[in-house]
């Protein structure tokens, strides 16, 4: 009513910013300090109407007129539990209790009601008291948040990862694509009746023609380990030779004729007499040296 046809106070936004400014006290400065923020959010044109007054009425009345929604939210804030993994949940939770209840979120008293939250997860409440061990409730917030998403990371690793223990592997089967491998089940004998598709197991009629019975070796080369397995390929073997007197049928250790001598070392030094045979060349003498080898060639090389 004062400020009706005073220029600048006729705008809703500002009155509301004024209004606000007469409210003071430790229980309702957390709920001035948010409607200050919504009011900053506001265009100072497009959303300057009386509809921001009547929203904010709304507001002061919902919040300071129940007398019995402070002593509902501290019952709550009693009985809040954390279930994991919700961490953002109950933290959401938490604050919206702590500004209806009328609590000062950075008291000790409202530090021990967030932790009680976590009465059932003694791990977790372990791993927040570790050196450095947080004071405020914004850095007790940040750890506990740090470890959840920690402890999701594991348990989402564990779970996609196989259990060695239990696993016992069949040769027999193969998974494929996404399937998951069969446990604790029995090894049975593979034959050529139950072996699986994807062992090639094709069935082959018996041939029973003598061709198949007596193979011939020579015109059919077999390689590999068939040709291990074959004991008839012994019989084509070329005759065995005596390295002693080059005769066939026996080898040299069977051969009763005289053993040939055999050179048991070779003397590497050289030949005097060979070396003397020729005189060395020298640049001087290489016409007379020439000369001379010409001479003892006979009639017929000469020419």
């Amino acid at each position: 009513m004062l400020n009706q046809g005073v220029p600048g106070f006729e705008s809703p936004i500002r009155q509301v910013t004024m209004a606000l400014t007469l409210i003071k006290g430790k229980k309702v400065d957390l709920w001035v300090k948010n409607m200050l923020d919504s009011l900053r959010r506001l265009h100072p044109v497009q959303h300057n109407v009386p509809a921001v007054w009547n929203h904010f009425e709304a507001a002061f009345r919902d919040k300071f007129t129940d007398s019995t929604r402070e002593l509902q939210a501290r019952t709550q804030l009693k009985r809040l539990k954390f279930q994991y993994p919700d961490i953002d949940g109950y933290i959401a939770k938490f604050k919206d209790l702590i500004v209806q209840a009328g609590y000062n979120i950075a008291s000790q008293e409202t530090i021990n009601l967030f932790l009680k939250g976590f009465n059932k997860n003694r791990n977790l409440l372990d791993k927040v008291f570790t050196p450095p061990v947080p004071v405020s409730y914004e850095a007790m917030k940040r750890r506990l948040i740090a470890i959840v998403k920690s402890m999701q990371l594991v348990n989402s690793i564990a779970q996609d990862a196989p259990d060695f223990r239990n696993f016992h592997s069949n040769p027999t089967q193969m998974p494929r694509g996404n399937q998951q491998p069969q446990r604790n089940f029995a090894l049975h004998q593979v034959t050529s009746l139950n072996a699986l598709q994807w062992m090639n197991n094709q069935l082959v009629p018996m041939d029973t023609s003598n061709q198949a019975r007596m193979p011939n070796w020579r015109n059919n080369p077999v390689q590999g380990n068939a040709a291990q397995a074959e004991p008839n390929q012994r019989l084509n073997w070329p005759p065995r030779k005596c390295f002693n007197c080059d005769k066939v049928g026996y080898i040299a250790r069977q051969c009763n004729a005289p053993k040939k001598a055999r050179i048991s070392h070779i003397h590497n030094e050289p030949d005097k007499e060979m070396a003397n045979l020729q005189t060395p060349l020298t640049p001087n003498g290489i016409l007379d040296d020439a000369l001379t080898s010409f001479n003892r060639l006979s009639e017929e090389l000469k020419d």
